[in-house]
């Protein structure tokens, strides 16, 4: 089966007149969530690493002659840095990769039941 054809019964799951045209579908939808699941927790690494770098500030050495110093900038309460945190681009990126597993993840359920109707539709015949 096409990717294209994958892609159209994903979007209309009524065309699937056969279980095992539902099963490969299926099996399609798993890859892609199984890469999107990955692809999902490294954003949110991403977003702890910025959210840490938020709270904490990152420290930079300041060098005046031979002595060095420490500065510290970041938020100063944890709800600060949450507040902050979801204007951040990481933050929008995390979010988008999670509405799109669900999104798969619901066209996965909805193509077991399509794949459970033919099976009983095709094992009443007998």
């Amino acid at each position: 089966m096409l990717e294209s054809e994958i892609i159209k019964f994903i979007a209309e799951p009524d065309k699937i007149s056969e279980p095992e045209q539902s099963n490969q579908v299926i099996a399609y939808l798993n890859g892609l969530i199984t890469d999107l699941e990955s692809e999902e927790f490294e954003d949110e690494l991403k977003v702890n690493q910025k959210w840490n770098e938020l709270r904490y500030g990152i420290a930079k050495v300041l060098l005046g002659g031979d002595t060095a110093l420490l500065e510290r900038r970041g938020f100063e309460t944890n709800a600060q840095t949450d507040r902050q945190i979801k204007l951040e681009p990481e933050y929008a990126e995390w979010k988008k990769t999670q509405r799109t597993l669900a999104k798969l993840k619901r066209n996965r359920q909805t193509l077991q039941g399509r794949m459970r109707f033919l099976e009983n539709k095709l094992y009443r015949k007998y």
